[in-house]
Formats: C-alpha cells, structure tokens, sequence
C-alpha cells in the first residue's frame, strides 16, 4: 500500500511538472512569437533603409564622379569644387558607417533568431519527453491497477471458499454433536 501511495504521489507530481511544462512552453512560444514578428519588423526596417543609404551612397557617388570629373575638365573655381567634393566624399563615408552598423544589425538580429529558434527546440524536446514519461507512467499505473484488481479477486475467492469449509466444518460438527445435545 505504501508502495502505491509512493508511486501514486510520484505519478501526480510528474503529471503536474508536465502541466507547468506545457504552459511554460504555451508561454514561451507565444512571447517567441512577438519576439520574432518585432525581430521581423526591425529586420524589414532596417533592410529598407540599408537599401535607401545604399541608393543615396550611390547617388552621391555618381555626384562625386561627376564632380571630379569637372574639375578636371574646368580650372575655375577648383577649390570651390574640392570642397563640395569633400563634403560630398565625408557624406558618402558617413553614409557607409551607416550602411555598415545597419548591415551588423542585421547579423545581431538572425543570431537571435537562431538563438531563439534553437531554445523553442530544446523546450520542444523536453515537452515531448516529459509527455513520453508521463504515457510510461500511465501505463504502469494501470498495470498496478489490474494487478491490484485480480489480487483483491483472488483474495475474494480465497475468503468465499474459506467461508464454504468452514460452514461444512460447522454443519459436520453440528451433526456430530446434535444426537448427544439435549438442546
């Protein structure tokens, strides 16, 4: 008996870990989720204005060729043209730190992703085998039950026959005392 209560108390107590379990990763999955559409979100945004700085570096860059360009084909107002060149050329380089610390975003952002993808698996995993346990469980409990269930039969069975021999035993002593009984 003390072994069932033993085994009854462990089952349950696996039973509720797999519970929080479940709703450990119910809330894990949907707080991933708004993780990744916010991931998602920042990842476009920075995509598009990648995409804008690298027209404008572009843009800029024609400028600057065109520019140069001239001050080579005309000699006035050169020093007017270096310095439109150089503003041009620090904006250019202003825009490529740019376009590169955007760029290292987005590699920071698809390492959280993956990091994140890479713990919903694990918690996955760890949901699947405290639900396999948990069948493993529940199959042993009913092998106790059945046991349990012919044991108490046979011992019912034992009782009746036991019962039987012994209403014999008191009809033959019944009998045997019943000439001598004045009674």
């Amino acid at each position: 008996a003390r072994k069932m209560t033993d085994w009854r108390a462990t089952y349950e107590q696996k039973c509720r870990e797999l519970q929080a379990l479940k709703e450990e990763h119910v809330e894990y999955k949907n707080s991933m989720e708004q993780v990744d559409k916010q991931l998602e979100s920042q990842l476009d945004m920075a995509t598009k204005k990648a995409e804008r700085l690298e027209n404008r570096l572009e843009e800029l860059t024609r400028r600057i060729d065109a520019e140069k360009q001239k001050v080579e084909m005309e000699s006035k107002g050169e020093a007017q043209l270096r310095r439109t060149i150089e503003k041009l050329e620090e904006k250019a380089r202003l825009l490529q730190f740019q376009h590169d610390k955007l760029f290292e975003s987005k590699v920071e952002l698809d390492l959280v992703r993956t990091r994140v993808a890479k713990e919903n698996e694990e918690l996955s995993e760890k949901l699947n085998d405290c639900e396999e346990e948990n069948v493993l469980l529940q199959q042993d409990l009913e092998s106790v039950q059945q046991n349990k269930s012919e044991n108490v039969q046979r011992v019912k069975d034992e009782l009746r026959d036991v019962q039987h021999e012994l209403s014999a035993m008191l009809m033959d002593v019944k009998r045997t005392r019943a000439p001598n009984d004045p009674f």
